[in-house]
């Protein structure tokens, strides 16, 4: 499945918020990435203004707080991440927004927040605390236009991969993960050298993972579902998306019938 350009997805985006809102134009939309301040005296970071005015940012859709507290989310989010991320090292941490222009009005159309971080072997990565679309404009392709955002950016610093995961019991589990396919993402599942989990939250878990490489050297991994249904990611990721689509007709948690994600040769 081939990556569209960044214009097409916008142009895509467009349209269907105007079939969707009954605009009669299609709006404008623009990225915003916005880099936290930090760490402060206290490894606190705070998120700034806009450089434009923004009618409904995510501030008020979302507790500001919550920006400054993001490295213990991370913490709890990320396990094993966070144990092995290099110590002296600073975290560099991003808001990316697609901004939706409506008439005279501008506003959020979702948030795709991103903690960056270096490991002891020295890899760089970046880890997703969370991603939304606001509900009005979902269905729209804005998750995925922010997922390509997220892509270059990423290049743009220089990381190695990038680290995401989703809830098993989430209602759209099926367009997360197809946004994650649809730009090179890989099914994930960690383990320590002897052969045990590295202490995230996987399957067992109501947790999902995923990874994108940036050297492209990613390793199938074998997906199992609960009714015995067995797949390789990459190798079959179209197919894993299309029993999900099959799954979600008559079940509302796909995500909970993947039973088990392991490494295999």
């Amino acid at each position: 499945m081939g990556i569209k350009s960044e214009k097409s997805i916008i142009e895509c985006c467009r349209v269907k918020i105007q079939e969707k809102l009954g605009l009669r134009k299609k709006p404008k939309i623009e990225i915003s990435i916005r880099k936290l301040k930090g760490p402060d005296g206290r490894g606190a970071y705070s998120l700034p203004k806009h450089d434009i005015v923004v009618n409904e940012s995510i501030e008020l859709s979302n507790d500001t707080q919550s920006f400054d507290k993001a490295i213990s989310q991370f913490r709890e989010q990320y396990y094993s991440l966070y144990r092995n991320t290099l110590k002296q090292s600073i975290y560099k941490i991003y808001l990316i927004e697609p901004l939706v222009h409506l008439g005279k009005a501008t506003v959020a159309g979702g948030f795709n927040w991103i903690i960056m971080g270096i490991l002891n072997d020295g890899k760089k990565y970046a880890a997703i605390l969370e991603v939304e679309v606001r509900p009005i404009m979902r269905k729209c392709g804005l998750m995925t236009l922010m997922k390509h955002e997220e892509i270059k950016l990423a290049e743009r610093k220089k990381c190695d991969f990038i680290h995401t995961w989703h809830w098993s019991e989430n209602p759209f589990f099926v367009s997360a993960i197809a946004s994650g396919f649809s730009t090179g993402f890989v099914l994930y599942h960690g383990k320590k050298e002897n052969g045990e989990d590295d202490g995230e939250g996987y399957e067992n878990d109501g947790y999902v993972h995923l990874r994108y490489y940036f050297d492209r050297k990613a390793k199938n991994v074998r997906v199992l579902f609960t009714d015995g249904t067995e797949f390789k990611s990459p190798r079959d990721n179209d197919d894993i998306l299309k029993h999900l689509k099959k799954i979600n007709k008559t079940y509302p948690y796909p995500g909970r019938k993947i039973k088990k994600i392991e490494a295999t040769e």
